[in-house]
């Protein structure tokens, strides 16, 4: 039999804060990070609009990656009042966690090029 090697997907935590709040922690491939984050923002409603979402920063740290959107001040203020504990069933054990200390290790590092993990077969 000959060896082989095979891409394996990565998954990991992922942070995601409005104006310094966490809004929620999930796993999620490292990929496309901002895309994924304006998906859930605008799925969400957190936004009206793209237009609303003035940056998008992604740092990476030994705890997962973090995901910083700066959003416009009435979608602020609107997040502010509907916030609330999100409980969900998913079998990935993040429900309710709010925060990347939750994991231990270092701090954060600006995110550099994502890549998939190899594992040996």
């Amino acid at each position: 039999m000959r060896d082989a090697i095979e891409l394996v997907a990565e998954e990991v935590p992922v942070a995601l804060s409005y104006n310094g709040i966490t809004q929620a922690v999930m796993l999620a491939s490292p990929l496309d990070l901002e895309d994924f984050a304006l998906g859930f923002t605008l799925g969400e409603r957190i936004v009206r609009s793209a237009a609303d979402v003035y940056d998008i920063e992604v740092e990476e740290g030994e705890r997962g990656i973090a995901i910083e959107l700066r959003i416009a001040a009435g979608a602020m203020a609107r997040f502010k009042r509907a916030r609330l504990a999100r409980v969900g069933n998913t079998g990935c054990g993040l429900c309710g966690v709010d925060s990347l200390a939750y994991f231990g290790g270092g701090g954060l590092r600006r995110r550099g090029a994502p890549g998939a993990a190899r594992a040996g077969v």
